[in-house]
């Protein structure tokens, strides 16, 4: 998990907060003196699973072949999608691709060892 989000919501760094996930690449347990949290808005929780099957959604529909991270950063839009406007301007950067998660992510075993998928 991340310490981000509750540090961001309260000032408060809570070590209950860090604990083992399975996407790579997000999610932090220390709070960085780069992280300028002023210039920051929002930050939102997504669970492995939501990613892993967001990823191999945008795959199949889109034949979008996407890392986890970008699975999970489309989960975040969806969840948000309540709070947005017809006016806003939304910009998704998916900064890494599929081919390195063949053995993960695209895997139907390694998925439903995880119970991301049922048998």
């Amino acid at each position: 998990g991340s310490v981000f989000k509750k540090y961001h919501e309260t000032g408060e760094f809570d070590e209950k907060e860090i604990y083992s996930y399975i996407t790579e690449g997000i999610g932090e347990d220390i709070l960085p003196k780069n992280v300028d949290f002023d210039v920051i808005d929002h930050f939102e929780k997504i669970t492995d699973k939501d990613g892993a099957l967001v990823t191999r959604e945008l795959a199949k529909k889109e034949g979008l072949f996407l890392g986890y991270s970008a699975g999970s950063a489309y989960q975040l839009i969806r969840q948000m999608k309540h709070e947005l406007t017809e006016d806003d301007v939304v910009v998704v950067l998916f900064h890494d691709h599929g081919s390195r998660y063949v053995g993960k992510v695209f895997n139907d075993d390694w998925m439903r060892d995880r119970g991301f998928l049922n048998t």
